[in-house]
Parts: C-alpha cells; structure tokens; sequence
C-alpha cells in the first residue's frame, strides 16, 4: 500500500507541474517602440524596433518564446529565451531595412509571445516613410 500511495504521490506532482507549465508564465508588461518617429529621406531606411518583456519565472529554465510579424506580412523565427526564477526584463530588438525611392510606406511591427497556453501580442506604432 505505501508504495502505491508514493505512486500516486509522484503522478499527482508530476500532474500539477504539467499544469503550471500548461497555464504560462506571469507576463507583466509588453512594450514595442522603434528608434525613430516619421521618416523623410534616402532610402532604405532601416528602422530598429526594441520590446522589452517583464515576466515573472516560477523556475530557473523556464521558457518563452517570440516571433515578430511585420506589417508586409513577413515573420521572423522563432526565438526561445530561458529564464531564471523571480523577475526577468528581456530586451528582444528587431531591424527592418525597408523603402525604395519615391515609394511611401506606413509600417509597423508586432511581438508575439508565447508560453503554454499564454500566447500574447503587442504592437509598435504606426510609421510613416517616405523615401526621395
């Protein structure tokens, strides 16, 4: 009996770890900026969008993962970050080099974050280039 109670024990720890991975991480804050505001002037312009990620790990080795989409359709790979237990700020930069002369473009670029079932977006603003 005592070792199927131990049995029990360890599928039942195994069970509710399985679940906290399942459920993802505890993101505090998404932020997506570019180093520059509207643009006007020989091109390619090339535009370098920062996010930073606040999340809280409950494990040294946790993961996430992002992945950028741009406004044009294309999406970068997917990049896993490793984390260590407590609070974690992530810095994740993405550079876009862009534009033709005479051709005008409003573009912007989005962060996707993933972790279990938490999947979770954020958006730059909208830029205006316009390449002479």
């Amino acid at each position: 009996m005592k070792l199927l109670a131990s049995v029990s024990m360890v599928v039942l720890l195994v069970l509710c770890a399985a679940s906290a991975g399942a459920a993802g991480l505890d993101f505090q804050s998404i932020t997506v900026n570019a180093n520059q505001s509207n643009y006007n002037g020989s091109c390619p312009d090339q535009i370098v969008f920062t996010a930073w990620v606040t999340v809280v790990a409950p494990e040294d080795g946790d993961v996430f993962n992002h992945q950028w989409t741009r406004s044009d359709g294309a999406t970068g790979p997917t990049v896993v970050h490793r984390l260590h237990r407590g609070i974690n700020r992530v810095e994740i930069k993405e550079t876009w080099s862009l534009g033709a002369t005479g051709n005008h473009y409003n573009v912007w670029e989005e962060l996707h974050v993933n972790s279990g079932n938490t999947h979770l977006n954020q958006r730059s603003r909208e830029l205006n280039v316009t390449c002479r």
